[in-house]
């Protein structure tokens, strides 16, 4: 994903912003490689993960989070920010 457009760019992007939106949504957002790796080995089970294609961590990562059934998808650092 490289547009701030794309849907789910757009949705990720808001649901950082803005806490109320997490809450309504029952949505967890996990920040960095640490806290994500942390997250999945105590059970959590993503939905949706986009991983920073330039990080070094991120194909390790990719596997890891398709096992654990979420939708994974690359984007630029540019895109979240």
């Amino acid at each position: 994903l490289s547009s701030r457009r794309h849907p789910e760019v757009q949705q990720m992007r808001d649901l950082v912003r803005r806490a109320s939106t997490r809450r309504t949504q029952g949505v967890l957002i996990v920040e960095g490689p640490k806290v994500l790796h942390e997250a999945l080995a105590a059970g959590f089970a993503p939905q949706l993960v986009l991983l920073d294609a330039d990080a070094p961590e991120s194909d390790e990562l990719a596997e890891i989070c398709t096992r654990a059934g979420a939708a994974v998808h690359w984007v630029s650092s540019d895109t979240l920010s």
